[in-house]
């Protein structure tokens, strides 16, 4: 089995969990996730089992 190293900063999740802390169902949050990170509010990284997010606040000024 390969270890996938996950950078400093990055917490583990689900997207059930992260619906839940933004009150959207699961399918709307995958889809604003999605456009978060597009706008560079949010980081997904996944090793094929398991979700891992972080969050550039202060990057995402700067790209607006």
């Amino acid at each position: 089995m390969r270890s996938t190293r996950i950078p400093k900063g990055y917490t583990p999740v689900t997207y059930e969990q992260l619906a839940y802390m933004t009150g959207l169902s699961v399918d709307e949050m995958k889809r604003c996730a999605a456009d978060m990170q597009v706008a560079g509010v949010l980081r997904l990284i996944s090793d094929g089992r398991n979700l891992y997010y972080k969050l550039n606040l202060g990057e995402a000024v700067h790209n607006g």
